[in-house]
């Protein structure tokens, strides 16, 4: 068995550096992040292309939002419906646009308007989170 021999690194073994061994654990999720670094949360910015629209009517197609958000701006992808298990709309879509800019314009402009009877309600979609590590 030539894998057990010194030297030769075994199947699951720990890597031999494994840096800054002070006895002292520390979780690299921890508030201080991995070895002592402040974490600063992102700031939000205005980069908030997406937008959340719901109480659609369950008849209303990815190519019907793609006629009424298209007239404010250039659409990054289909829109993406929601639908349950069952195939049936669960009445909710997330419009992608190319810039924040268009995703408010839509927003301001489509929010509460009736489509086939129905009042779109209409958010932007909040981006995900993430944590900037700063070493000091």
């Amino acid at each position: 068995m030539s894998s057990f021999r010194r030297g030769v690194r075994k199947p699951y073994a720990r890597p031999e550096n494994r840096g800054d061994v002070s006895g002292r654990w520390v979780h690299d999720k921890a508030p201080t992040g991995p070895r002592g670094a402040a974490v600063v949360p992102a700031p939000i910015a205005s980069t908030n292309t997406k937008l959340l629209v719901s109480n659609l009517h369950y008849e209303i197609t990815p190519k019907d939002l793609t006629a009424i958000f298209g007239q404010i701006g250039t659409l990054v992808r289909e829109p993406l419906i929601r639908y349950d298990r069952s195939g049936r709309s669960s009445g909710t879509a997330i419009i992608s646009f190319e810039t924040a800019t268009e995703a408010t314009r839509a927003k301001k402009q489509f929010d509460g308007i009736l489509a086939r009877g129905n009042v779109l309600l209409i958010q932007l979609s909040a981006p995900p989170t993430r944590d900037v590590v700063c070493h000091n």
